[in-house]
């Protein structure tokens, strides 16, 4: 992974290596995914550091007080989804590129379909974040449910879940009512149970966009109770989980799933459970929450600016075979 970084020129200055080391994206990586085979989980662990990366330049940098800048590098990272690797890519879009290429070997349309549907769903969450921000916009808290399973960026590891287990579920199973709503709450839990670790550090940052953070502005509660106001939220969403998961097999057999099918959902259903729970275990190792940086004025140094910079193009990025 490190090799990976250090040749995208991912993290070009010691503040931005020292925090991708904090962050812990490997470590991550083996949580979510722990049955991985040894030769997929770089992959994994690149996304990961990868989607932090991304996450700082918007949430902390420039870009997400500018909705003009989250626009074009937005728009940057979804032309290559479209297309590839482009000339003059930025750092962050070369690496998506190659990202992209191995990640979807060997893949169905309908996986590919899916996973590009759902990064780009991501994305733009940042352009809809930039604008709100500049007019000083912030959403209640039901608004902020919807809006934070997309911006927490889980439905693309959701996705690589998938060969993770050797599995391709067919369209009609990826979306049955069950496996969109346990979708969800591993979203949600994951997103959720961030901002409740998270809230100090992005308070620091002064970015709003945290349940925490939320429900204290929206009912003038204090800290601590506002804490334990979105764990039980959490908890709840733990629940829409399992009732999700029990309801799943007569679901998709009503839906006319064989067998068969119907077992590789419920290894998929499974694969969900580790994601949630690995994260759990993440969030309370990595130094990223348990110690964040001192927060001080401006912007932080570990932020790069990686889109600010160009790459020579799509030759930028080595040919790697995820196996």
């Amino acid at each position: 992974m490190w090799d990976w970084i250090d040749e995208l020129g991912l993290a070009p200055a010691p503040a931005a290596r020292q925090h991708v080391s904090r962050t812990n994206p490997e470590l991550l990586a083996a949580r979510w995914y722990p049955s991985a085979a040894r030769g997929y989980l770089p992959l994994l662990a690149e996304f990961c550091a990868w989607g932090f990366i991304v996450d700082d330049e918007f949430d902390e940098g420039a870009l997400g007080h500018s909705a003009v800048l989250a626009g074009q590098a937005v728009g940057e990272l979804c032309t290559v989804l479209d297309n590839g690797s482009v000339a003059a890519a930025s750092p962050l879009g070369a690496a998506l590129g190659d990202l992209w290429k191995r990640a979807t070997l060997g893949r169905s349309q309908g996986w590919c379909r899916q996973f590009a549907a759902n990064i780009k769903g991501w994305l733009v969450t940042y352009h809809r974040t930039a604008l709100e921000r500049e007019t000083d916009f912030l959403p209640g808290v039901e608004e902020f449910r919807e809006y934070r399973q997309f911006a927490v960026a889980m439905h693309m590891f959701m996705d690589l879940a998938e060969p993770v287990m050797g599995i391709d579920l067919p369209d009609r199973v990826r979306y049955a009512s069950a496996i969109l709503d346990m979708r969800r709450a591993t979203a949600e839990h994951v997103a959720l149970f961030n901002d409740i670790v998270s809230a100090r550090k992005e308070r620091g940052h002064g970015f709003d966009y945290n349940l925490v953070l939320a429900i204290e502005r929206i009912t003038q509660c204090g800290t601590v109770d506002a804490i334990h106001r979105a764990n039980s939220i959490v908890t709840g969403v733990v629940h829409n989980f399992l009732d999700a998961r029990r309801r799943m097999p007569a679901e998709l057999s009503a839906a006319g799933c064989d067998r068969e099918t119907i077992t590789r959902a419920q290894t998929y259903a499974d694969a969900l459970v580790r994601l949630i729970r690995g994260d759990l275990d993440w969030h309370l190792e990595t130094q990223r929450y348990t110690h964040p940086e001192e927060l001080g004025v401006g912007l932080p140094e570990y932020v790069p600016d990686l889109f600010g910079l160009r790459t020579s193009g799509p030759a930028h990025t080595r040919a790697r075979r995820a196996t």
